[in-house]
Order: C-alpha cells, then structure tokens, then sequence
C-alpha cells in the first residue's frame, strides 16, 4: 500500500533527448504530464494522441499506424478469458503498446503471478514511446505482485518471423518458433504489399495468398501459437471473401479455428480519429491441435461503433453456417440477426449455380486507357463506322440506357478494331462490377435483349460483367427471371452476409446458390407479362410469391417467410436496440428475435429517427402492427405472419407485463378482429429509460416487480420435467414425452435387469441433443463421433462382456429395421466390442404397429411387461453381432 501511495504521487518524464534524437524533423512540443495515478492503458492513450498531433499524417498512413482505441484494446484483451501463469503474449505490431497494456491489466486483475510480454515495433519514435508504456504497466504490475518481464525488439515483426520459421513449419506442429506464444493480440499495419518489398520477399513461402501486410501479419502471429494458444486480432474484414485473399483463408483456418468475430456498424467506426474506409472486425480463435475437436457453435457479436462495444448484441451460430473449413475456398458468411441465419439457410437449400444452367459470366473486356484510339462518339455509331460501349452508368436495375446525354466519356468503339473487344449483341445479363456505398444494392443487373441499341456488335467496359450461354442463347424469360432474383433484395443481403467490400466479381456470381431454373423463367414471364420491369416493388413482390415456400425453413406453422426488405443494407438501429431490450428484460430467447423487435417498436410507435423517450402508448392490432412494420421499417411479412406474431410474440409480451390486451375493453372477444394491445404503464416507464444512465436500475425494478419471463419458463419446465436418476447417484432432467419417459424406462428398469454391469455411454434428447455423451470412450471403442441423428438413442457398454447394447426407443420414429440394421452395421464397422440390437417400446400396442418392420436377430423389450424379452429368430438370445 505505501508502495502504491508513492507510485500515485509520482511524476512519469518522457525521454525527450531521445526522440529527438531519432526524429529531428518532428517538432517535440512540450510532453504529456504521465502521472503514477494513471492506469496503463490510459498511457497508451495520452502517448498516443500525443504522437498524432506532433507526427506527420503522410507517415502514418503510409505505414498502416491506426492506433487501437482502450475500449477496444479491453475488449480484445478480455476476449483471451483466463490467464495463466508464465504465459508469453505477443504483441506483434505494438505501436505504443495499448494492447499489450490491455492484457497487463487483465492480468493484475486475475492476480497472476507472473507474465511475460513480447513485443514488436520497427518505428523508433513508437519503440520509444511503447517502452516507456510497458516499463509504466512493469512498474504498476509490481505494486500488486505481478512480475512483468519483457522482451521488446525494435525489428520488423515479419522479418523477425522469417528468421525463425520455415516454409515446413508454418502449417504444421511439428515445428515451432523460438517460444511458441500462448496468445497472439494484433492491430497490424494496413496496407497492400507490393512484391518487391523486401519482407513480401522474406516471407513468400511462408505467408501464401500475401495482398495486404495485415494478412501477412496474421499468418505468421498464428504459425508462432503453441496449440490451443489464443488469437486475437483487429483488421479489415476484406479476407473473409475473394479471390485474392483465397490462399490466405484456406491457410489461416486450417490452423485457427474462430470462436467469436466482432462486427462494427459503422466503416469509421473502430478508429474514430482515423481515415479507415474499410468494414473492421475483431476475430478471436484458437490455434488448432493435430486431432482438434470443434466446438459445432461459435459466436458473432456485433456493435454501432466503441461506445456501445462493452453491450453488444451477441448470438451463437452453428460453426458450419459461418464457415466451413473443409471448403477450398471456405469464404467467412457473417449474420446478425434471425433473418440473415434464415436467409443462408434458405439460399443453401439451392444447390444450382450460374455452370447448372449452362451460363458463364464474364467481364467486360475493354480497358478504357489501353483502347484510347479505338474509343469514339456516338456520332460514329450512327454512322456504322463504331458499335456501343457500354459503362458502368449506363447500367441500371433492369434496364439499360444509351446514349446518354451529358456525358463526358467516348460511347463507341470503332468496328476496324480488335475483334476480341467486341461481344455478338445476343440477349444478355449486364451487371455492374462496383457499386457506391449509398446505393441500396450491391447488386444492379439489367437485360440487354439481343438487336436492342440498334447494332449486331457491342463493347462493355472492364467496370461490368455480362452473363451469357456459350454456345446458346438465353430467352427473354429466363434472362428477366434471373436479373429480377439478382436484383431482389434477397441476393443483396445474401451477398452482403459474405462481402465486406462494394465489388461485385464474377468468382462471387459463379458460386452463388440459385433456386431451379424454371421458378426463375415463371419469375420473368410474371414481370413481363405485367411489364413490372421498372416497378421495383411489383417486381420483389412476383419473386417472394415465386419462391415463397422456399424461403420457410422448418415447418409453415412455426417458421416465418422471410420479409420483403425494402433495403436490404445491414445496419445497427431501433430493431437492434429493440432487441437488446427484450433480453435485457428477461424475455426468452426465441422472443429475441427480429420480428419481435419490430413489434415492441410499432407498439412503442417508435420509427428509426424517433428517440426511446418520446415513446406514446397507443392502441394498435396486428393487422397495424404488421402496416407499421411495412411503412417505418420495410418489412413486408407474408399474411400468415399475422397468426405468427400473435402467437409467437405477443402472447410472450403478455406473459412478461409489457403489454395489456384490449386494455379498452376487457371484456372483448379474444377472436374478434378489433383484438387491441397497448404497452403497460410499467412497460412504457422502463422503456422511455432505455439509452439512459438509469436504465439498469428501471430493469431491476421492473424485473424486481414481475420476474423475468425466461427465468419463469425454466422454473415451469424444471417443475414438469422428468427426472433421470442415474446409479451413481447423478441425476438429469428431460424434456416431457413419450419418449423420454421410454428411454428413463430403459436406464431405471430394463438396464439393471439386463445388462446390470453396463455404463451409459451415449444417452439423446430431444430438446438437448444428448444428455450423456462419452466422446472419447466410444472413440476409444471405434464408434464414430458422427452427428446425434446417426446414433441409437442410447448406448449402454459391458465392458466385462466387451458388449454394446444399441438400443432404440420407439414412440415417434421406427424400431431396428433392416434398412436401420444396415446402415447401423456400416456406421460401426470398425467398432470393436459385439453389438446387441434392441429395439424398446412402451406397451404392446406401440409394439404392434413396428412388429412387421423389425429385423431379425435382434430384441424387444416392453416397458409394459419389463421382466421378458423377445427375440426375433428364436436361435441366439441377445444376439451378438460384429
């Protein structure tokens, strides 16, 4: 404590001498007063800003410096979770050292003993700076016990790497660095790499796929992890699609596996002082073992910008719908909300593409500054002397306008030219290979039917694609449907999921899931049939009627169509915020959702501009809860959503006092179509604080006052599940039913009568997937580690037998078949106990409906008559097979 109180009372002095000594150029002002009561990521910051205000603008952005702000350097650093002891931590690109002081401070507050930071910084100015930062965080660490030691080198990190890693060790585990590190935390330089830069030179065998210096970064902090090490970085989202960042990905993920990726809303958002134009990410994983097992979830968070990063919005996703690392070109798919997970499910249930169809894409092949002489006017056209050129602005969604008038660029390339500039004027899909960030989409496709703009010829400009059947031609049928689904607002928000940028390339276009070829030509005949070509709304109107049933994924009771979305552009506003209410109000999971969110926003009357205190209660039904959905928010959900949002939404709203039914008339009819809602007083008191310094203390008071609904529905599902008492002593809980009530039978009853000296090794449910799982056992027994559908739903061993008992419960789904049997015997065949078939059922009855579907050599156990078995066959009791 008296070490502390000196250090607080004690002035920190910057080595001004020295920083004139390695910059002369740079004007060193009076220097920042670094006091003992500062923590070190605050340094950092004062450095920092410091350094920006003296240092040139050129420089930096030359060098790729954008300084990482402290809420984010806290967020990455608390992304590593628990620290251990003696654990070496880099810092590969350290600036002024933020990072590596976020992770300082995390270890003071886990009370480590001990750590070890290596950091890298070629600049001399900023390895001034960043020295005297971890020489502060040293001193700070001391105070409470923590030993810092630090290895600070004022190299390139690159350099430095190539140093110590070869060409075989980079991807693999059998060789390492000089110490593998245990976490690897980044913010590296942003800039492309030209390759007779000394250190893409240093590295080109080690870092493949080498187009921007952050990538290369990246590569190499991930080579040096020991397994399981943690990595942690900040860069720009470009790597997760493309063709140029493809090595790259194929590399990275075969060696980190992601568990969290962070997304920000705002381009600017990250580095608010900074020119940073591009989308960035925060990417945390775990370098991978030789036999890694997966996690099948990961996380993908997401915020407005770094003032809301310590709340974000946080939802987990199965790993395979993200990304799949099996993939050759496993391209990074990054939803948000409800509607982009169902909008990839959707689009996966597609597996056409462009090549199924018989269409290739390619892009324009006049390069304006290498055909200058053969550019020329419209004049020339008329004349027959040229033939159109077309650019990106003469493209627009679903037509095609040429000549323009006012327009300063040539519109004609003459016919005496190279014939490999031109393209047979044959009907066509014309699309824009970029796009402006305002525009509403990404994609803007347009027919150009064959004959049309007068002339047998055209040319196209590099800055567009053109889709075309070689060999072929495409009708003005399929070529409407098609251009009308790539303009949807469907394909837009599918191509934003994946693609952080505004280019559109034909790679991209040739993967994309289409739906089969004859619901797009019905698509096209609909739009020209009504000449829908320019009425936008018409023509997402004819698509979502088209491919509607497609576009459901589960069930057409439970699951919603996806919405019309007006604008389909991803951003963070009142329906995120919506959202982030109703679990902080303790609603349920499954009401976290958009639509749920769009419904507190129509009751609170609430449209994207309007703050949460100008909230005004108003009486409203659903049929104007789903208009208001339409006409604030662009969400225009089929007619059966309406029983949907009733059902689903509203009668949880109820439940959790936020809303009062027919609070005009309570004696009203539940089916009568003016069936009203209005929030409650106590709703509309809370919800006018949200945003507020004293939104945390409304939500316990409400909460205090009504409890959390989730909280209640576990407490109602824990009171009527059904018990499992294991003999160990262990006791589980499953999900009401017929056929967890059979499979508690098996374990209580048929278990200790028939095969007494068995374990459990694999025991499924319906609501948790499994309740007991022994993973390595059953690997260790050759039983495959496949998905839980594939498996019996209980698997008992005898290991003094060296026997499986393979046992089926049979309520909803069928007994041991002999197609089951099969496929079972296949699934196993390397297993090594015997195996015992048995299929259970609750009475005879049940017994009675499979008895003809049941195979022989194989047993029946009733849990009506528990004490008999019947086998099918007569001559092996409990029949060993294997």
């Amino acid at each position: 404590m008296v070490m502390e109180q000196v250090r607080r009372q004690k002035t920190y002095t910057l080595p001004l001498d020295e920083l004139y000594k390695v910059a002369p150029d740079i004007s060193w002002t009076v220097a920042p007063k670094i006091t003992g009561d500062l923590s070190p990521v605050e340094v950092c910051q004062i450095l920092g800003e410091w350094y920006k205000n003296i240092s040139s603008e050129v420089h930096r952005h030359n060098t790729g410096q954008f300084f990482t702000p402290p809420i984010v350097a806290r967020y990455m650093a608390n992304l590593a979770g628990t620290l251990h002891n003696q654990m070496h931590v880099l810092d590969a690109g350290a600036g002024v050292g933020i990072l590596a002081c976020a992770v300082c401070e995390l270890a003071r507050m886990q009370q480590l003993s001990e750590l070890t930071i290596i950091a890298y910084e070629p600049d001399p100015v900023l390895f001034i700076l960043c020295s005297f930062a971890l020489d502060y965080a040293r001193d700070v660490l001391h105070e409470y016990g923590v030993k810092l030691f630090i290895e600070f080198h004022q190299q390139d990190f690159l350099e430095a790497m190539a140093m110590q890693l070869t060409h075989h060790s980079l991807w693999s585990n059998n060789l390492q660095p000089e110490w593998p590190f245990d976490l690897a935390i980044l913010n590296p330089p942003y800039f492309k790499v030209n390759q007779t830069d000394n250190r893409a030179k240093l590295v080109k065998d080690l870092a493949h796929g080498r187009t921007n210096m952050y990538t290369m970064f990246m590569s190499l902090a991930a080579s040096s992890l020991r397994i399981d090490g943690h990595f942690i970085s900040i860069t720009p989202r470009s790597f997760a699609s493309g063709t140029y960042f493809k090595q790259f990905r194929q590399q990275f993920f075969n060696s980190i596996t992601p568990e969290l990726i962070h997304l920000f809303d705002s381009r600017r958002s990250a580095f608010e002082d900074a020119d940073v134009l591009q989308e960035n990410i925060i990417l945390a994983g775990v370098k991978k073992g030789i036999t890694a097992t997966e996690d099948p979830y990961l996380s993908i968070s997401r915020s407005r910008g770094i003032k809301d990063l310590v709340h974000p919005l946080i939802q987990q996703l199965p790993r395979s719908l993200v990304i799949d690392a099996k993939q050759k070109d496993p391209v990074l798919h990054l939803p948000t909300s409800d509607i982009d997970i169902h909008l990839l499910q959707a689009f996966r249930q597609w597996k056409n593409r462009l090549a199924t169809f018989g269409l290739e894409i390619s892009t324009g092949p006049v390069v304006p500054f290498r055909a200058e002489n053969m550019l020329t006017s419209v004049e020339n056209v008329q004349r027959g002397k040229a033939v159109p050129l077309l650019w990106l602005q003469h493209v627009h969604r679903m037509d095609i306008k040429w000549p323009l008038e006012h327009f300063n660029k040539p519109q004609g390339v003459f016919r005496e030219t190279d014939q490999k500039l031109l393209i047979k004027n044959t009907t066509q899909i014309v699309l824009r290979r970029f796009s402006a960030k305002e525009e509403e989409r990404r994609i803007t496709a347009a027919v150009l039917v064959e004959g049309t703009i007068g002339s047998d010829l055209i040319a196209l400009e590099n800055h567009l694609n053109y889709l075309y059947r070689p060999g072929g031609t495409l009708s003005s049928e399929e070529a409407t449907g098609i251009a009308a689904f790539l303009n949807s607002s469907l394909v837009d928000r599918y191509f934003r999921i994946g693609n952080g940028n505004t280019q559109v390339n034909a790679t991209e276009l040739r993967k994309l899931p289409f739906p089969p070829l004859e619901q797009l030509i019905r698509i096209g005949q609909r739009v020209l049939n009504t000449h829908a070509e320019q009425d936008f709304d018409q023509t997402e109107h004819i698509v979502m009627k088209e491919l509607g049933k497609d576009l459901i994924v589960g069930s057409e009771e439970e699951d919603l169509q996806l919405p019309i979305l007006k604008d389909s552009r991803i951003s963070m506003g009142k329906i995120q915020e919506a959202q982030r209410i109703l679990q902080e109000l303790g609603l349920p999971p499954a009401q976290h959702n958009e639509i749920s969110a769009l419904t507190l926003l129509a009751l609170c009357n609430l449209d994207e501009t309007t703050p949460w205190t100008k909230i005004s209660k108003q009486l409203i039904t659903i049929h104007n809860l789903m208009g208001y959905m339409k006409q604030h928010y662009g969400r225009i959900y089929a007619e059966n959503t309406r029983e949907v949002v009733r059902r689903q939404v509203i009668h949880q709203f109820e439940q959790a006092r936020l809303v009062d039914r027919n609070p005009d008339d309570p004696t009203r009819q539940t089916n009568s179509p003016n069936t009203c809602y209005a929030l409650t007083e106590e709703a509309c008191e809370v919800l006018r604080q949200f945003g507020t310094s004293t939104w945390e203390n409304a939500v316990a008071k409400f909460l205090a006052l009504h409890g959390a609904l989730w909280e209640h529905y576990q407490r109602n599902r824990r009171a009527i599940a059904l018990p499992l008492k294991l003999a160990d002593g262990n006791q589980f809980y499953l999900t009401p039913g017929k056929h967890n009530e059979l499979q508690i039978a098996v374990i209580e009853t048929f278990g200790p009568r028939f095969a007494p000296d068995a374990t459990i090794l694999y025991l499924g449910d319906a609501a948790n997937k499994f309740v007991i799982y022994e993973k390595e056992k059953l690997e260790e027994l050759g039983v495959p580690l496949t998905m839980h559908d594939k498996l019996p739903d209980i698997i008992l061993f005898d290991k003094t037998k060296n026997l499986l008992y393979l046992i089926e419960a049979v309520t909803s789904h069928g007994p041991v078949s002999h197609k089951r049997l099969f496929e079972l015997e296949k699934l196993l065949k390397h297993c090594i106990p015997k195996r015992v078939y048995i299929s259970a059922f609750l009475d005879f009855a049940e017994y009675g409906r499979h008895k003809s579907k049941i195979a022989w050599e194989t047993e029946i156990w009733l849990a009506e008559i528990p004490e008999h078995m019947i086998h099918y066959n007569g001559d092996r009791y409990m029949g060993q097979h294997g």
